[in-house]
């Protein structure tokens, strides 16, 4: 994709490859997604056996932290993403459920002392808004936070038909049993939020891969 990479290829069998803008448009048109880091593989084929591929590139955010929150953000809409928009109707199912405090948006703060029960209710009430292609559930350590309870209660939510579900659990050793319970459960956990929004970001573009894949042409 460089200059440096060509130069180093054309003295390799790599100089076999060809352009890298006929490869990558070559790989679109088979329905083959192209990640940037080899790490991303596995992280792929990880929440590929795990979760369905969004129908749309429009995430929602669950967070206990305003800071985590803006940070996936930026990932979001760095690589293609967007923050869904959430319907009125969810707002008010989202009001009977956390303190008055909430953002009331997208990204959703439910707050510091989100509880368990604050963070499943949450997701329970955004799983059905037609403008959420997939969610991101952010957690980081706090006092009246317990990060495997919370696990725990999301488990039920790994398998919403048609809509990914990710999950960052950030705090490393504090956090690592939650993450393990998440991971059993079928809900990818990753580090830090914008390694979740790459994720979501690179499964919305391999279904758009497979649909372009079959796309009349018309000669």
């Amino acid at each position: 994709k460089t200059e440096a990479a060509a130069k180093a290829a054309a003295s390799h069998t790599g100089s076999l490859a060809g352009s890298d803008a006929v490869l990558d448009a070559a790989f679109r048109r088979a329905g083959v997604l192209r990640v940037e880091r080899v790490a991303d593989l596995f992280e792929m084929a990880d929440v590929l056996s795990k979760q369905p591929l969004p129908s749309g590139n429009r995430l929602a955010i669950l967070t206990n932290a305003g800071g985590p929150g803006v940070l996936a953000c930026d990932a979001l809409a760095q690589s293609g993403g967007v923050l869904a928009e959430l319907q009125p109707d969810t707002i008010e199912k989202l009001n009977g459920v956390l303190p008055p405090a909430w953002s009331h948006a997208n990204p959703i703060d439910v707050l510091g002392d989100a509880t368990a029960s604050h963070y499943a209710k949450s997701l329970a009430a955004i799983a059905d808004d037609p403008n959420c292609d997939g969610f991101l559930v952010i957690l980081t350590p706090q006092a009246m936070t317990a990060p495997s309870e919370c696990a725990e209660a999301l488990k039920k939510y790994a398998s919403i038909p048609g809509k990914p579900v990710l999950a960052s659990w950030m705090g490393g050793p504090d956090v690592m049993e939650g993450a393990r319970l998440l991971r059993e459960g079928g809900i990818p956990c990753y580090s830090y939020p914008d390694m979740a929004c790459r994720t979501f970001n690179y499964m919305h573009e391999y279904r758009s891969n497979l649909n372009s894949n079959y796309e009349r042409i018309n000669l």
